[in-house]
């Protein structure tokens, strides 16, 4: 993990725009640094690192990944549900190692497999937001159906129809539409449930790279 988030630093780094005030988000757009120390949501004074990550950064010193000699920038997702994502789906910059494997260590994670509820009525709203802002009108939602993954380590396609028009869109878009706190990642299945949708998923993230709860089980 410290040498995975250290080439991923220095990879932003090297691709960052001309007179960027900054190389890195502090969120999971880039990497979810704390900082040495941060206050909780209920106000406490927390380490964003310890004394063992220290010592385990500097042991790693000037350890980096690299592809045909090249520094790359290597993505990493919380927990992946039992195969890794294929980056070039997901990423412009994604390099040859990001590839699809399978990995059955991570099955210890809480959210290796996951349930999620969503009301038809706020389904409908947040659909219909997206479709609004792709300048496409959607009425009533009346169906939604999960495409097959077109190939291994994809992302499967979400259609919907409103009775009269049948829209399409990739899952992580669907996901985002809908809100990553409920759609943990874009490897789900669903079903209506009368006035419900309820989300069958597996993983936390895009999936790409380094599982990080993977390592910990192989750890």
């Amino acid at each position: 993990q410290a040498v995975v988030a250290r080439s991923y630093a220095l990879a932003q780094m090297q691709t960052a725009r001309r007179g960027a005030l900054f190389d890195l988000y502090a969120t999971t757009r880039s990497q979810k640094y704390h900082g040495r120390r941060y206050l909780s949501s209920d106000g406490r004074l927390l380490a964003g690192d310890s004394a063992d990550s220290r010592q385990i950064a500097y042991e790693t010193a000037g350890m980096v990944c690299t592809d045909q000699g090249h520094l790359f920038g290597t993505y990493y997702s919380a927990v992946c549900g039992g195969s890794t994502s294929l980056g070039s789906d997901f990423f412009s910059d994604a390099a040859p190692p990001h590839r699809s494997v399978p990995c059955q260590w991570c099955s210890e994670s809480p959210l290796y497999q996951w349930q999620s509820t969503v009301t038809n009525a706020d389904l409908q709203t947040r659909l219909q937001r997206y479709w609004t802002s792709q300048e496409k009108k959607f009425g009533t939602l009346k169906s939604v159906t999960i495409g097959p993954v077109p190939h291994v380590g994809g992302a499967a396609e979400v259609q919907m129809s409103d009775g009269k028009q049948t829209l399409a869109m990739p899952a992580t878009a669907f996901r985002r539409a809908v809100g990553t706190s409920e759609l943990y990642s874009h490897h789900f299945q669903l079903e209506r449930d009368g006035t419900n949708w309820l989300f069958k998923g597996a993983g936390h993230g895009h999936g790409v790279g380094l599982c990080q709860w993977g390592a910990r089980g192989m750890a």
